[in-house]
């Protein structure tokens, strides 16, 4: 079996306010996926980071030493384009609004 996405995994860079419901937001970005490779039987996972990603460049106000990264279940781009657009909902519930594919998260 070759190599497959079994989740986005996405960092909270920052935060909005919005415009429709005064709520506060998260904004993410989406820094890489979690892999799943088996071979002979035997399931292995490995991670794959976008290498332009800087977790130094994280967003730190209380000054701790790691980052979260989180981890979504992958979303069915073909099923969106499909239906224009309309299967972004449950991502949007699980990302605060923000889809990572997103060019401009405001």
């Amino acid at each position: 079996m070759a190599s497959k996405k079994i989740r986005d995994l996405l960092v909270k860079v920052g935060s909005y306010t919005d415009r429709n419901t005064g709520q506060e937001k998260s904004r993410w970005k989406n820094v890489g996926a979690l892999m799943q490779n088996e071979e002979n039987g035997e399931v292995s996972y490995f991670i794959m980071l976008d290498k332009t990603f800087n977790p130094a460049g994280v967003p730190d106000k209380d000054n701790r030493e790691s980052i979260l990264i989180s981890a979504f279940v992958p979303q069915d781009r073909n099923a969106s384009q499909q239906s224009g657009g309309t299967q972004r909902s449950s991502y949007d519930e699980q990302s605060g609004g923000f889809h990572p594919d997103d060019a401009i998260p405001y």
